[in-house]
């Protein structure tokens, strides 16, 4: 339950907190300074407007600052006042088409003194923190059951019309402590009156982020708060929220919520053949998939092409030919998954164009386990490596913690990961021990194993080689 859990999370924090993620502006932002305090961030858009006031935005090669004649908190809000005012005018800036007239405290930091104040929708414009209070409120039933009141925002607000939210929330406007802004915002978005609000608040954390949109910078710092409601208590929706309901418990380890993403190792020899028999049978049950291959070449031919471009191939570059070079391809195809997926999906695939997965199976295998911990699954070896490794042939699979730690492994000089050459399975294993990654134990209630090494009817018939009773973890045996 926990891990699925997780990989919502992980993936909401990568979303909300997308300004100090890849890919967004930050590396272009100029930092604002006010009073030689770090107050903000300006994007290019915002920027090419303050030039047009020069004597109030003093522009620098990397910042820009308020100008230093405006010394005092009275002076720096008229004279940033009128210029947003003007912005307005000229509707310059999309953003201030949500003016609030509603003024929030500039601050470094929330237990800094106040610079000057700001109208609350263009704190964006300048990348400034903005903070509020957030409530969650429950109730407890007599059997002793949990539930949680949600909110429905209304389709008419500016900001996530019709979403869900929570029971109370509110910014935290210039002359409000948190507290005191959580009592109002209860009183005036769920009708809890302002006694049972004083008495049954609870303090309970806070958190902050940075995200960015089309209006611009995003810092946001708010304060946490849970209330216990009466079970003869219903909130009444006002202001903001259309309605509220009740929450409903889920069961979180469902397979279908395990989400699953598979890398196919195969090689243009065996595109049109084995690639092509993965691609129409078990393949597209995962939740996604890409198949791992060096270059195809120039020489495809054009009915081969039409059904080579509907393949999912990951776009890896240099990968080297040959068996010989499988630890590199199995390396490439991680971190390209970490690189590009490791936020959507809480288990990765290792697989070959030779392998058959009931992915299904698979799912419910790990539904029950916990991706947020160092662990593999797969057929395991107790030889070569410490605490054995998995059966290439028989795929294997990573953890979302795993997959981490392996990608960390690969930027550590001190791990001696092997980069190419020697025997894919076992030095996988290897880079993984380094960061305290183990395999688990693949087997199903019965204890028998999930995963299988040998071509499916040599299993059926009982053929073994001699090696696997010396390589195997648990040693292959004959079942009525």
């Amino acid at each position: 339950m926990a891990d699925i859990w997780s990989l919502g999370i992980q993936r909401l924090l990568a979303r909300v907190n997308s300004f100090h993620q890849p890919g967004s502006s930050k590396s272009k932002c100029k930092s604002f300074f006010c009073n030689n305090e770090h107050i903000g961030w300006i994007r290019e858009d915002a920027a090419n407007q303050l030039r047009r006031y020069p004597n109030i935005f003093i522009e620098h090669s990397d910042q820009f600052v308020l100008a230093d004649n405006l010394a005092t908190y009275e002076s720096r809000s008229e004279a940033v006042a009128k210029v947003l005012n003007d912005m307005r005018a000229r509707d310059c800036l999309k953003t201030l088409r949500g003016w609030r007239d509603e003024l929030y405290l500039v601050k470094s930091a929330y237990n800094k003194p106040s610079l000057f104040d700001i109208e609350r929708s263009a704190a964006s414009v300048f990348g400034m923190r903005k903070y509020g209070s957030h409530l969650n409120g429950y109730v407890i039933d007599d059997d002793g059951t949990w539930r949680m009141w949600i909110g429905k925002r209304s389709k008419t607000k500016q900001t996530f019309p019709g979403m869900y939210d929570n029971l109370a929330a509110g910014g935290l406007s210039h002359d409000l402590t948190p507290t005191e802004c959580m009592i109002k915002e209860c009183e005036e978005e769920a009708q809890i009156p302002k006694q049972l609000a004083t008495e049954k608040l609870k303090a309970v954390g806070a958190i902050s982020y940075c995200y960015e949109d089309d209006d611009g910078i995003h810092p946001e710092g708010e304060f946490l708060y849970d209330i216990q409601l009466p079970t003869t208590f219903t909130p009444t929706n006002a202001d903001m929220l259309q309605n509220f309901q009740f929450s409903h418990g889920k069961n979180l380890s469902h397979p279908s919520l395990v989400r699953v993403l598979c890398l196919i190792l195969t090689s243009p020899k065996y595109i049109l053949t084995r690639a092509k028999a993965v691609h129409e049978t078990w393949a597209p049950q995962c939740d996604r998939y890409f198949f791992i291959t060096e270059s195809l070449g120039n020489d495809v031919k054009s009915n081969e092409s039409n059904f080579i471009e509907q393949l999912p191939i990951a776009p890896i570059k240099n990968i080297t030919a040959g068996y010989d070079h499988l630890t590199q391809k199995s390396t490439l195809a991680f971190l390209f998954a970490y690189e590009n997926y490791f936020n959507d999906f809480n288990w990765f695939v290792k697989a070959d164009d030779d392998t058959y997965v009931i992915v299904e199976h698979l799912k419910k295998f790990l539904s029950e386990q916990n991706s947020s911990e160092p662990v593999t699954f797969g057929y395991n070896f107790k030889v070569h490596v410490p605490k054995g490794y998995h059966s290439g042939g028989a795929s294997y699979v990573l953890s979302r913690e795993s997959l981490r730690r392996f990608y960390e492994a690969q930027q550590d000089p001190t791990s001696n990961c092997r980069k190419d050459g020697g025997s894919e399975d076992v030095e996988i294993a290897n880079c993984l021990r380094t960061k305290g990654v183990y395999p688990g134990k693949s087997l199903d209630k019965q204890n028998r194993e999930l995963f299988h090494p040998l071509p499916f009817v040599d299993h059926f018939r009982g053929f073994f080689p001699d090696w696997l009773a010396t390589y195997a973890e648990n040693p292959p045996q004959s079942v009525n």
